[in-house]
């Protein structure tokens, strides 16, 4: 996870956005929210950062419900995929 968060760390100095981090736990979902800025060429660039943990059944509604209609979702994968 903590090699995720650099590169996203990295990619938001460059540009604007929202990642959202899953990883399956224990327990109902909970999340951890974060936001940072930095000055670049054009102004600021913002990016905020959520961290979603719980139980696999649990997590794709709390991702959905983060979802922002017109704003393009990318999905980055990052081990085996489940059945």
């Amino acid at each position: 996870m903590a090699e995720t968060l650099e590169v996203l760390e990295s990619v938001g100095r460059s540009r604007p956005l929202r990642a959202i981090v899953v990883q399956a736990g224990d327990g109902s979902p909970v999340a951890d929210v974060s936001s940072a800025c930095w000055a670049g060429v054009g102004g600021e660039i913002c990016t905020e950062r959520i961290v979603i943990t719980g139980e696999a059944d649990a997590l794709p509604s709390a991702v959905e419900s983060l979802l922002v209609p017109d704003l393009p979702v990318f999905v980055w994968w990052q081990g085996p995929v489940p059945d």
